[in-house]
């Protein structure tokens, strides 16, 4: 709720889709949160046709699920239908002190071997895949993530 209302409330896991509306530098997303529990990703692949982005959330402090983690966002980099589709990975809750750094993060996620696309990159040449070491709680990260994935799709309109 943080993104749509500029406010931080306690979500509960949920084990089915949300849609919400967000407005983020007056650029509007449809934002469809699938969840993440075993049950919520066996649904995931019945939305890859109606996606422009994906925006992968892991907590940068719970290393007990980074496997898992890595095992899906593998699953999902690999899948044709997304090849072209860009990937936004936030690290969340790096405002506690049991957090990974960036460099460890992306070891352990298997995103290393990706180069970072960055500001004038050209999308056309590389995998469109970032990491955003983020703070929802502090308001850090995830504005420059969702600015990267706007400038993506003004490339790809004009």
């Amino acid at each position: 709720m943080m993104l749509k209302e500029n406010r931080l409330t306690l979500i509960c896991s949920h084990f089915y889709p949300t849609s919400e509306e967000v407005v983020i530098n007056q650029i509007k997303y449809q934002i469809l949160d699938t969840g993440g529990q075993e049950v919520a990703r066996k649904l995931w692949k019945n939305y890859l046709e109606q996606v422009n982005a994906i925006v992968f959330v892991v907590d940068a402090c719970d290393r007990s699920r980074f496997d898992t983690a890595k095992y899906e966002l593998e699953k999902v980099l690999a899948m044709e239908e997304l090849k072209n589709i860009p990937f936004v990975i936030f690290g969340n809750k790096i405002d506690s002190p049991y957090a990974v750094n960036e460099e460890e993060f992306k070891a352990c996620l298997g995103l290393d071997k990706f180069n970072d696309i960055g500001q004038g990159d050209s999308f056309e040449k590389k995998r469109p895949v970032k990491v955003f070491m983020c703070s929802v709680f502090l308001r850090f990260g995830f504005l420059e993530g969702f600015n990267l994935l706007s400038q993506f799709f003004f490339r790809r309109i004009l």
